[in-house]
């Protein structure tokens, strides 16, 4: 390839704001000239001039190669097979750690036998595929079982580091042409594959029968570092975007929407030190993020409509299987509406140890299943989070130190099931429930309860919750040793007075509490001096609805008065 460094010959001579060109031809452009330009006093730069100026080969320094130059000689006429001529630009900047732009155009790709129709194999590569630049799979290339991706970076196994694939032009995988029932990682748009560092891509993805965009390192042991991916748009494709065994990546202001296949749009795989951060889902027939045993990560600010349509969560944290277990992630401050088979937020479950330590936080969840449903998994917590018109309950708790604190569900179970409403608890020890709100503004209510108890859930705590407007306040099936207390609308502390009247030994007394209490539970003082020295008093017979103050004996003239309290705690 031929560059011209701007700053040498009679291109120094160009004063600020000048033009030269050089020919061997004549003074007028042609094709094939080269122009250069100067501006400001230090910026240089040389174009190659074919009837337009289509793209720098040489700027401030630093090597652009052209893939329209005739040293690769890319048609991109969407008729052309441009694969020989994209693969020899792309050689070309390898070998010079420099800058392939791809100018516009479609630029039809074959597949070579090798699993992929162009590859990046060197470290320090940036292409940038210009607006209007397409790159496409062309018809026909994938069939049966067949696999095979557009762009590859890295030939699964040599470290590679310092790659960018930039848009704002597009991969097109030509799915109306293409289809396979092989796995759909292996015919992605962009495959990252390998245990490389500093990956970029910025570029939007479309109509690839397999995966968007997949990047893997090798295995848990041969993992990728640092890899960032943003401002995509990936549309019609089998599956959005995919990475496994990487650590530190940042996955930020993406799209995903119209995926084909049952799979996700976003899903981190055993994969540790994440953010997911402001990306839209939506019309997504598998979960719209799925963390499969990933770990030590933040999911914030994400929009997801109409995922799970076919199978899946909006967002689900925990795999299936053999996979390790998903712990230490938040997942906060998400838009999560419209799953009609699914849960908004899911955490399930896989090992006998469970899908730990996360954090759901203010995130706001509607027209799902069920809005937030934790299976038997323990130590999470759901908090702050609002949940609305749900098909079935607002929250599922289920697993042992679960805390669920501080959250409001309404109109909740449209699909009108049987006790459901705000809250579900249906098993866990030692479980906290406190500082809900769960009501039904509907003029006939859906929520059965605003919090419904079942009989697994032992040893816990459920206190200062407020209900109002459901068939239900609180239904406590609760089981061994958990304490139901001080509930809005739940009525587990009172006190009053109570009378042993003259000629008996005994009052039956209402305590007005919508628990039963023990009898630890209810205190009695006398407050006067009977007549009758009456010896002993005693409480007795505590039910439901009533307990019974008895006396030694007859208390005579004006009765034995006493002050009563009733406290479950």
């Amino acid at each position: 390839m031929t560059t011209v460094d701007a700053g040498f010959g009679s291109v120094s001579d160009v004063a600020d704001g000048g033009e030269a060109h050089i020919s061997d031809t004549s003074s007028a452009f042609t094709s094939g000239d080269i122009h250069a330009f100067k501006s400001g006093g230090t910026k240089k730069s040389a174009v190659l001039y074919d009837g337009t100026f289509y793209g720098p080969v040489w700027d401030n320094g630093g090597a652009v190669y052209n893939a329209k130059h005739p040293d690769y000689g890319a048609k991109g006429d969407n008729s052309s097979d441009d694969t020989s001529a994209l693969q020899a630009w792309i050689d070309a900047v390898e070998a010079s750690g420099g800058v392939g732009v791809l100018p516009p155009g479609t630029y039809l790709v074959s597949l070579t036998g090798n699993g992929y129709a162009l590859q990046v194999d060197a470290d320090d590569v940036t292409l940038r595929l210009a607006a209007g630049a397409s790159i496409k799979l062309a018809d026909n290339e994938l069939s049966g079982a067949g696999t095979g991706h557009v762009l590859q970076v890295g030939n699964g196994s040599t470290a590679r580091s310092n790659i960018a694939i930039l848009g704002p032009g597009r991969i097109d995988g030509n799915r109306a042409n293409n289809s396979s029932s092989g796995d759909v990682t292996g015919s992605a748009g962009v495959a990252v594959d390998g245990p490389h560092t500093d990956v970029e891509i910025s570029l939007d993805v479309e109509n690839t029968v397999g995966t968007g965009i997949f990047a893997t390192g090798v295995d848990t042991s041969n993992r990728g570092e640092r890899l960032n991916i943003h401002s995509c748009k990936v549309n019609n494709c089998g599956e959005g975007i995919v990475w496994k065994f990487w650590d530190y990546v940042v996955v930020a202001n993406n799209i995903a929407s119209n995926l084909q296949a049952t799979q996700d749009a976003f899903e981190a795989a055993t994969a540790d030190y994440f953010v997911i951060d402001g990306n839209v889902a939506e019309n997504v027939p598998g979960s719209g993020i799925d963390l499969f045993g990933a770990q030590h990560g933040t999911v914030v600010g994400n929009t997801l409509h109409n995922c799970g349509t076919t199978a899946g969560a909006s967002i689900v944290a925990g795999g299936t299987g053999g996979t390790r277990d998903t712990t230490d992630v938040v997942i906060t401050g998400n838009e999560v509406h419209v799953n009609t088979t699914g849960n908004g937020i899911a955490v399930v479950q896989n090992t006998a140890q469970g899908n730990s330590r996360i954090l759901i936080r203010g995130n706001d969840v509607s027209e799902c299943e069920y809005g937030i449903h934790l299976a038997n998994n323990p130590d999470n917590r759901v908090s702050g989070n609002v949940c609305y018109n749900n098909a079935i309950s607002g929250i599922r708790t289920h697993g042992d130190g679960v805390v669920c604190k501080d959250n409001i569900c309404f109109n909740n179970n449209q699909d009108n099931n049987a006790n459901q409403g705000g809250i579900l608890g249906t098993g866990g020890d030692r479980a906290v429930i406190s500082g809900n709100v769960c009501y039904d503004t509907q003029g006939t209510a859906t929520q059965d309860w605003g919090i419904n108890l079942q009989s697994s859930v032992t040893n816990g705590v459920v206190e200062g919750n407020v209900f109002w407007g459901n068939d239900g306040g609180l239904n406590d099936g609760s089981g061994s040793g958990t304490v139901v207390r001080r509930n809005s609308g739940y009525t587990t502390e009172n006190n009053g007075t109570a009378t042993v009247a003259s000629g008996t030994t005994s009052i039956a007394v209402n305590h007005g509490l919508d628990a039963t209490p023990s009898i630890q539970d209810i205190s009695v003082t006398p407050t006067n001096d009977p007549t009758n020295d009456v010896g002993n008093f005693w409480i007795s017979s505590v039910g439901a609805s009533q307990f019974t103050i008895n006396v030694g004996a007859d208390p005579g003239s004006g009765g034995a008065t006493f002050a009563w309290k009733a406290a479950i705690e």
